[in-house]
C-alpha cells in the first residue's frame, strides 16, 4: 500500500518532468515576430523608434535593440549589416586623376574626385567631391622673314650700291687710271671696275704691266720704250 511520503515524491517527479518538457519546447518554438523575420531594421525603426535597429541576439522587444548590434548579430540582408560594411569599405578615400597633356601649345587637364560615407542613427549619406583643374601653355615662336632688294645688276643701269653695270661706269674710262687706250672692265657683281682691257696707245710708253693695246708693239724709239 503507498505511502503518503511516497506519492508525494512520485507527484513532484511528474510536475518535474512536466516542466523540463515544457521548457523544452518554449526553447524550441520559433518567434515569428522576431524581426530578423519581419524586415530586420526596417520593422524595428517603424514599430519602435527607440529601438531601430534589430539584432538576431536578442529576443526582448522581438529583438530590436536601441544600439546597432556587433557583426555575428547581425540579421542578413538588413541596413545595419549594409551600414556597417559600408562605414568599414567607405572609410577610406578613393581618389582617381587624369591628365592629358599635350606639347607646344596645347591644354593640361587634371581631375580629382574624393567620396566619403557615414552613418547616422540607421541612415547612410555620401559626400562627393570633383575638383578640376585645368592649365595651358602657349609656346611663342617669332618669325622673322627678310625680303631681299631685287638684283638690278645686270640691267645696263648704276643703281644704287653698283660700281658699274655694263658699259656704264659712271663718266669713268681707263684714261681716269692713267692708260691711253682700252675699255673698262664690270665685275659679275656691278661691284668693281676691271681695268684688265685698258692698254697703251701709240707712242705711249710701254712695257711690264703697261702692255700696248692691240696691233702696236713696244720697241725703243731712242732710248724709251714706246708702243708703235
Amino acid at each position: 500500500m503507498p505511502t503518503p511520503l511516497g506519492s508525494a515524491l512520485r507527484h513532484g517527479l511528474r510536475v518535474l518532468v512536466a516542466a523540463l518538457v515544457l521548457g523544452a519546447c518554449a526553447c524550441t518554438t520559433q518567434n515569428l515576430d522576431h524581426c530578423n523575420y519581419r524586415g530586420g531594421d526596417s520593422f524595428c525603426a517603424a514599430g519602435q523608434s527607440e529601438r531601430p535597429y534589430c539584432s538576431v541576439c536578442a529576443a526582448d522587444f522581438d529583438g530590436c535593440t536601441n544600439d546597432p548590434p556587433s557583426a555575428e548579430c547581425l540579421p542578413e540582408g538588413s541596413s545595419s549589416a549594409s551600414a556597417s560594411a559600408s562605414s568599414t569599405a567607405t572609410s577610406l578615400t578613393s581618389s582617381g586623376s587624369a591628365s592629358d597633356a599635350t606639347t607646344a601649345g596645347t591644354a593640361t587637364t587634371s581631375t580629382s574626385t574624393s567620396t566619403a560615407t557615414s552613418t547616422t542613427e540607421g541612415e547612410t549619406s555620401t559626400t562627393t567631391t570633383t575638383s578640376t583643374t585645368t592649365s595651358s601653355t602657349t609656346d611663342d615662336s617669332t618669325t622673322s622673314s627678310t625680303t631681299e632688294a631685287p638684283d638690278l645688276c645686270g640691267n645696263g643701269m648704276l643703281d644704287e650700291n653698283e660700281v658699274c653695270d655694263g658699259d656704264k661706269f659712271g663718266g669713268k674710262t681707263c684714261l681716269d687710271f692713267g692708260w691711253t687706250g682700252g675699255k673698262l672692265g664690270c665685275a659679275d657683281d656691278c661691284s668693281a671696275i676691271s681695268q684688265a682691257a685698258c692698254c697703251q696707245g701709240a707712242g705711249s710708253s710701254c712695257g711690264g704691266n703697261m702692255p700696248c693695246c692691240a696691233g702696236l708693239d713696244c720697241g725703243f724709239s731712242g732710248i724709251s720704250l714706246k708702243c708703235q
